[in-house]
């Protein structure tokens, strides 16, 4: 069986932890889900394709069970998508 395991030092995961930080960031629950250490993020190919989502199921169980067990009023998962969207022509 899959073990869930978050991302937090994946390349894009690094940079989208930096636009958290960033003081023009808005969302303060974001910041302090990030603070705590109750963000863990998982970086997925394509969301258009099923290629991850045995890895992401995992994931968002284990961010429950995380949940259950600290109440945290923070406790978030993010996917990120390596893939970026096409824009049809037109």
């Amino acid at each position: 069986m899959y073990q869930p395991q978050s991302q937090n030092d994946h390349p894009l995961a690094r940079a989208f932890i930096a636009t958290i930080k960033d003081t023009a960031f808005p969302c303060v629950g974001a910041k302090s889900a990030l603070a705590k250490g109750q963000m863990d993020i998982i970086v997925a190919r394509d969301l258009r394709s099923a290629w991850d989502d045995l890895r992401i199921l995992p994931m968002l169980g284990d961010t429950v069970r995380k949940y259950h067990q600290d109440r945290a009023i923070f406790r978030t998962l993010v996917v990120l998508f390596e893939a970026r969207p096409t824009v049809p022509r037109t």
